[in-house]
């Protein structure tokens, strides 16, 4: 805040103005001319009639604010009073507060595309709690938007946004669903500070923006993804960190024969369109002794020769092996490798990660 009164303090020192009188030698001074003098000094400093309290003489006047960028483009100060109240405007954008003179919630939320996540948590096939958080919104207005205590988001179009996907009672079809900043909604709620009806869930994925540095549908910003089985949404677990953990493990490879040549896993890992990370486990599944040899996994289309292993030298025809993190493109698919013969293999998603950006 401090630049904001240097800035006045600049101009007021730099202030060049004409006197009242020029006085001659040994001419009496008077009272009215002293009078007329101060007062001269007094309006000069004074531009815009701003008064001894500058532009805040009352709760009204220091409301006051201007946007200097209207429309995307600039909106030239006709006055020092305009100078100002442009000054303020930038900082309640900075601060990500209603009004320019109050405390910023948290500074460091600033950067385009800066997000603090927050915790994530299942109610039911239809609620979401949304803990405390805050996200840099790049949409009709480019802010800090944040919120202080759990959400509880309602989904469907009879829940806490008009504009959200399905019903309470059947959110729609199978497949992957996604929660989202609305734009909208935040300009009607004139105020950085969101509630329920500021989100909505949709059938559409986002795509990453390299200008907003975030995950965006035109100006909703994407912040979280549901699974729906066909009526609601399946429950996860997740601790505001960047991994989200399917409550039930997800069949994504089922008695897939694997040989010593590279193929593609039978079907993509399960998770949303935007995340390529996953955490998978795999099971031998060979009836009797398993063949001698090691499975394998590479990154789709990659170039690589051995790949990551998963397993050597099993004998147990119902052996579990390790939960590993895998890489995929962005048809989610990864490709294996069973080293020496062959074997039967099954495969579970156990959980996503969320990309850079969300």
């Amino acid at each position: 805040m401090s630049f904001l009164f240097s800035y006045i303090g600049y101009i007021l020192a730099g202030a060049t103005f004409g006197r009242v009188k020029n006085w001659s030698a040994g001419e009496v001074l008077t009272h009215t001319d002293l009078n007329a003098e101060f007062n001269n000094i007094l309006n000069q400093l004074d531009p815009d009639g701003i008064g001894v309290q500058g532009l805040s003489s009352s709760v009204a006047e220091m409301y006051a604010t201007a946007d200097p960028y209207p429309g995307g483009s600039a909106s030239v100060p006709t006055s020092l009073e305009g100078d100002i109240q442009r000054l303020r405007y930038v900082v309640a954008q900075m601060s990500g507060k209603t009004y320019w003179y109050q405390d910023p919630i948290n500074t460091t939320i600033l950067s385009t595309g800066d997000v603090s996540r927050p915790i994530f948590t299942w109610t039911d096939a239809n609620t979401i709690s949304i803990g405390a958080g805050a996200y840099h919104h790049s949409g009709t207005a480019i802010q800090m938007v944040y919120w202080v205590s759990a959400i509880t988001f309602q989904a469907g179009a009879d829940g806490s946004n008009a504009a959200s996907a399905g019903t309470q009672a059947d959110l729609g079809d199978a497949g992957w669903q996604y929660l989202y900043i609305d734009d909208s909604a935040v300009v009607t709620q004139a105020s950085a500070l969101l509630d329920a009806d500021c989100f909505l869930n949709s059938t559409t994925a986002p795509t990453f923006s390299t200008t907003k540095f975030g995950w965006y549908n035109g100006n909703d910003r994407c912040i979280m993804a549901m699974y729906c089985d066909g009526t609601g949404y399946e429950e996860w677990w997740h601790d505001g960190d960047d991994y989200v953990v399917h409550a039930d493990n997800h069949a994504t490879i089922t008695n897939q024969l694997v040989q010593a040549s590279w193929v593609d896993a039978e079907a993509g890992l399960h998770g949303p369109a935007f995340s390529t990370r996953f955490e998978v486990i795999f099971q031998i599944a060979e009836s009797g002794t398993p063949e001698a040899g090691g499975l394998y996994w590479r990154r789709n289309g990659s170039a690589a020769t051995t790949g990551q292993r998963v397993y050597t030298n099993v004998t147990d025809d119902d052996w579990y092996g390790p939960t590993i993190q895998v890489l995929t493109d962005s048809s989610q698919l990864i490709e294996l490798l069973y080293v020496a013969t062959d074997n039967t293999i099954n495969g579970w998603t156990k959980g996503w990660y969320f990309p850079r950006g969300m």
